[in-house]
């Protein structure tokens, strides 16, 4: 643990946390004080309750059963800090950035400012030079979530990659209840929002986060508009760190 006076002297950083088994990165985070050392403190504490639900929390949230396994081996997670001495929208940027680095992570969310994260040059010179979308002025507010190709692979579904986890002010979500789902830049699916709601299946990285139930939007006029075009420059600023964008009607 870090004493109180160097918590006051680091500022923001982004950490790793390493398997000593295979020397691998397994979890890439960013926090302040002792956020680095708090996923192995609650794992021991899960560890300590030997209750069927802590069991069961385990063995759900990937990073958790990592540090599991890591303790059943007689071993100890290492922690390393990647950078410090960071503001808090220095230390979305470094995250993403770091997080881009290593394939296979357990975190259950993608990085921040996705936009100008990793990306085959193919794919940026599509991304690049396709014609932005013109914002409408008769549909309802709509908002942005940018998510990463290899989230939607992983979840082998767009929607589910879209739809949760997300910390999102759920009133406020709904409000705006098109929702583009952007990947490098382009609309790839829009989904229209009948409701947002808590998140409840007892995982810890879903805590305080919502998901949205939805459908595809089939009206022609509103794919015609969003679909494969690339967002407003506006919403692609460097150091937008939020995956998630709101988007008035004005």
């Amino acid at each position: 643990m870090f004493s109180k006076d160097v918590c006051n002297k680091i500022g923001y950083y982004v950490y790793r946390l390493v398997d000593p088994r295979n020397g691998q990165t397994f979890y890439v985070g960013k926090g302040i004080n002792n956020r680095v050392f708090d996923h192995v403190g609650y794992a021991e504490k899960l560890l300590e309750e030997e209750s069927d639900e802590s069991k069961t929390e385990i063995e759900k949230i990937l990073k958790l059963s990592t540090i599991h396994a890591i303790k059943d081996a007689g071993l100890e997670v290492i922690h390393i800090i990647q950078r410090w001495g960071m503001t808090e929208d220095e230390a979305f940027l470094v995250e993403s950035a770091v997080m881009d680095c290593f394939p296979g992570l357990t975190n259950a969310q993608a990085g921040h400012d996705d936009e100008h994260g990793v990306i085959n040059c193919n794919t940026l010179q599509v991304s690049l030079s396709s014609k932005e979308f013109e914002e409408p002025e008769n549909i309802e507010n709509f908002m942005i979530i940018k998510v990463k190709q290899s989230i939607v692979e992983d979840r082998r579904s767009r929607y589910e990659a879209t739809r949760r986890s997300w910390k999102i002010n759920p009133n406020e979500a709904s409000k705006h209840p098109y929702i583009l789902s952007v990947t490098d830049g382009i609309v790839k699916e829009i989904y229209y929002a009948n409701k947002w709601e808590k998140v409840t299946e007892g995982i810890l990285e879903d805590i305080g986060r919502y998901q949205f139930e939805g459908y595809v939007v089939n009206n022609k006029k509103v794919r015609d508009r969003f679909l494969n075009k690339r967002i407003p420059s506006k919403y692609s600023k460097k150091g937008m760190a939020s995956p998630y964008l709101y988007c008035n009607k004005k």
